[in-house]
């Protein structure tokens, strides 16, 4: 599982932030703070494209061993800070 957001979505956040005063956290995450799968992802673009479902055969490789997990991050901070929230649609 990932969290996709999108880039124009990120380079806004980063627009925000550069203008800003410094925030009161060394860290803050530009993300949307919600988890899809790759396979979810995939179908979603499978069907924005016109592409016929299917043609990725999720599951027909074992995962690999250094394959890393994710957890959802927190978005609380980035929220606070710059009332920043990605609009974009994971579908679009």
């Amino acid at each position: 599982q990932r969290d996709f957001t999108y880039v124009g979505d990120v380079v806004h956040g980063l627009l925000l932030a550069a203008v800003q005063p410094a925030a009161p956290w060394p860290t803050v995450n530009l993300a949307t703070g919600r988890l899809h799968t790759v396979r979810q992802f995939v179908g979603d673009a499978e069907r924005a494209l016109g592409l016929t479902p299917g043609r990725f055969h999720f599951g027909a490789l074992p995962t690999r061993a250094e394959e890393q997990t994710h957890d959802a991050v927190t978005v609380e901070r980035v929220r606070q800070w710059l009332g920043w929230v990605p609009d974009t649609p994971i579908a679009e």
